[in-house]
């Protein structure tokens, strides 16, 4: 690693240090991390007190980081998705899939509504965002509803690694 890559390593180690200080006093309720890899998870697991409650990343059809999940699962970290349908310019390209249209057409429920269900399904917290009323209705209603095994690993062989947001597996 580089000196700058160091760096990096060092300022998430204070910083997290830092957050566990002040949880401990008791200004945080929990404390969580965002974008952390496998590999920074098992860092910080090597030398912190209070785990992360929480891991912010990008999750979606196109992006199902199966290592990351389970990792995170096995260590009691919820996994929790941001871009949970494709960032602005993936949008279209998960909620346009034809498996995903097709299941949604099954269910009469939207694709974007699929999309969702399947995330929560896999035991990921979402963060759906909209600025329509239409939507946030829309995007609440996704428990009258179950999408089978079947379905579930159908919308999860769409994972094609692609990041949409930024790559945090070149962050050292």
């Amino acid at each position: 690693l580089s000196v700058s890559d160091l760096k990096h390593v060092e300022l998430r180690k204070e910083s997290w240090l830092e957050m566990e200080q002040m949880y401990k006093e008791g200004k945080f309720g929990s404390i969580g991390v965002s974008n952390y890899t496998v590999r920074h998870l098992k860092d910080l697991l090597s030398y912190c007190s209070v785990k992360p409650v929480v891991n912010q990343v990008e999750f979606h059809p196109h992006l199902v980081q199966e290592e990351l999940l389970n990792f995170c699962k096995d260590n009691g970290i919820v996994l929790q998705a941001y871009s949970s349908l494709g960032a602005a310019d993936g949008v279209g390209a998960i909620l346009n899939e034809p498996v995903i249209v097709a299941i949604a057409k099954q269910h009469h429920k939207t694709p974007a509504q699929v999309t969702l269900r399947w995330a929560l399904q896999l035991g990921i917290g979402i963060l759906p965002k909209s600025s329509s009323a239409e939507r946030i209705q829309e995007n609440a209603q996704l428990f009258d509803f179950e999408l089978s095994a079947e379905e579930v690993s159908a919308i999860s062989k769409l994972d094609k690694g692609k990041h949409y947001c930024w790559d945090p597996c070149n962050i050292p």
